[in-house]
Parts: C-alpha cells; sequence; structure tokens
C-alpha cells in the first residue's frame, strides 16, 4: 500500500514505517545484498579464462539485487515507479553541465586526498588504510582495466552505467525521496551522501564519495529527476576505468602512484583551485532552477 505523503517534518502517524527509517534499511538492505551476491563472482573473477563472463554476470547481479529490488519496493511502499524515482528527463543543458562538473571535480577530489593523507590521518592509521585501499584498487583493476577497445567498452557497461543506474535510483531515486517526506532537502541530500560514502567501505575516499554523493543528491533535488544524477556518476566512473586501463599498459616502474608530499600538494591547489570555480559556477546554474517538488507525478 501506499503512503500517504508527509509534510517536512511532519511525523509519520501510527502504524506508519517512519519514511527515513524505510529509507536506510532500503539503502543498507539493499547495497549488502548486491555487495554479498557479487563477492563469489569477484572471486572467480581470479581466472583469466572466467574474467569477461565474471564482469558481465557482476553487471548482472547488480541489476538483480540492488536496481530490480529498489524498483520493486519503491513501486510497493511509495508509489508508482516514475513518480518515485524522478524517472523523467533532466532540464535541458543539465547533462553538459554534469559533464563539467565531473571534470572539475577530478583535480579537487585529488587534492584532498593528498591533503587527508597529509595532515588528517595520523601515520599508523594510515598505513593499514592504503593496504586496504590498495586492495581495493587492485580487485577493480582486476575487475575493470583492459587492453583492448572491446574490454574497455565492456568494462564502461559493467563499471560506469550499471552502478550509475542502480546507485542512483537506489540512493537519489527512492533513499533521498523518502528522506525528504520528513527531512529538509540538505538533511536528505547529507544522508543520502552520508550513506553512499558509508557503504562504499572505503574509508581514504570516505571524503570525495561524500561529496560527490551530496553534489549528485544536490542535482537531482533542483532538478526533480535522477537522470542528470545518473549521467554524472556514469561520467566519473569511466574516466576512473578509462585511467586504471592506462595505468594497466604503463611500464611498471611508471605505475606506481607519486609520494604525497607537501611539494605534491602545493603543486595540486592551482588546479584545485581553478575546478572548485568552475564546480561554483555548474552549482549556482542548478541553484537558479526552482526545485521540483518531491513525489510530485511526472
Amino acid at each position: 500500500m501506499n503512503q500517504p505523503e508527509l509534510m517536512d517534518g511532519e511525523a509519520p502517524q501510527g502504524g506508519m514505517v517512519h519514511p527515513v527509517l524505510l529509507g536506510v534499511v532500503a539503502i543498507v538492505g539493499c547495497t549488502l545484498l548486491h555487495l554479498t551476491g557479487s563477492f563469489f563472482l569477484i572471486l572467480d573473477a581470479q581466472d583469466p579464462a572466467n574474467r569477461t563472463l565474471a564482469r558481465v554476470m557482476i553487471g548482472v547481479a547488480q541489476l538483480l539485487l540492488m536496481f530490480a529490488p529498489t524498483v520493486m519496493l519503491a513501486r510497493y511502499a511509495v508509489g508508482p515507479v516514475e513518480q518515485s524515482l524522478r524517472l523523467r528527463p533532466g532540464p535541458p543543458f543539465s547533462y553538459l553541465a554534469m559533464g563539467i562538473a565531473m571534470v572539475s571535480l577530478w583535480p579537487l577530489l585529488q587534492t584532498v586526498l593528498i591533503a587527508q593523507e597529509l595532515y588528517l590521518i595520523p601515520p599508523d592509521i594510515l598505513a593499514s588504510l592504503k593496504s586496504a585501499q590498495e586492495n581495493t584498487e587492485s580487485t577493480y583493476r582486476l575487475l575493470l582495466a583492459s587492453d583492448t577497445s572491446t574490454g574497455l567498452l565492456i568494462s564502461i557497461a559493467i563499471g560506469a552505467l550499471v552502478p550509475a543506474l542502480s546507485e542512483e535510483a537506489l540512493y537519489r531515486g527512492l533513499g533521498q525521496g523518502l528522506f525528504r517526506q520528513t527531512l529538509r532537502p540538505a538533511g536528505a541530500i547529507v544522508l543520502s551522501g552520508l550513506l553512499f560514502a558509508v557503504l562504499h567501505f572505503q574509508p581514504l575516499a570516505f571524503l570525495p564519495l561524500l561529496g560527490l554523493g551530496c553534489f549528485l543528491g544536490f542535482v537531482t533535488e533542483r532538478t526533480g529527476s535522477i537522470i542528470p544524477a545518473i549521467t554524472g556518476h556514469a561520467m566519473f566512473n569511466a574516466v576512473t576505468i578509462m585511467g586504471l586501463s592506462a595505468v594497466g599498459e604503463m611500464p611498471p616502474e611508471l605505475q606506481e602512484p607519486p609520494a604525497i608530499t607537501t611539494e605534491l600538494f602545493l603543486q595540486s591547489l592551482p588546479g584545485a583551485a581553478v575546478a572548485m570555480v568552475i564546480l561554483v559556477l555548474v552549482i549556482l546554474w542548478f541553484r537558479k532552477m526552482q526545485p521540483a517538488e518531491p513525489n510530485t507525478p511526472v
């Protein structure tokens, strides 16, 4: 049965599941279901003979274990799927704006990563976090890096398009839409972004993921559509995959990342400053839009 819509800050009536609780349970449950189902496929990908099939099956698993449950929850717990997931076309030029934003985010997020290693995380904790991050990156490289154009296209489909569709439908569509039934826009955006960052289980990338998640939530709030967020998310992942493939083709001595030093941080600041200006301009452009009401008919 569809739940009646609540005004900002209004408490649910007796017998109703609180929308925030329902949103959190949906996000955590669908994410863990997908991760559990994909675990054995990742193990199977260790064998080069099975790697292409394993890549495809991981994409299928995400559609079946994350996207499909999201659609079913949206339909039976909220309302019509197009409305509850905000599957309406984005405004004109919003996709171009997302492309510009994703390009500008990269140097900014790299500077954040350098700064947190130098100034925010104690060295003893940093060592263990970097070891875990290297294992994660090694898995991504194994699954997604490719030295052929066909393999790269498969990797982008599986590692960029499918996650963008599935995660945006869950986090910004269903989850953020439920949060907006009782929370102000900023609270709904931050909560969905926080869950997005935490449930990626990458502590070193927590701040960049939080920033990315909040930005995608902000765009969804202003446009009333998850399609621009899906577009931006897919672009971000595609650039990551192409970077992994490019690094894999380099000589071994060039594959090591540069040492994190104060000099490297200072060198990154000009690019980060330019990126920040561009990103602020994109945000201001989105802010000029009249925000759509949550869960309004398409």
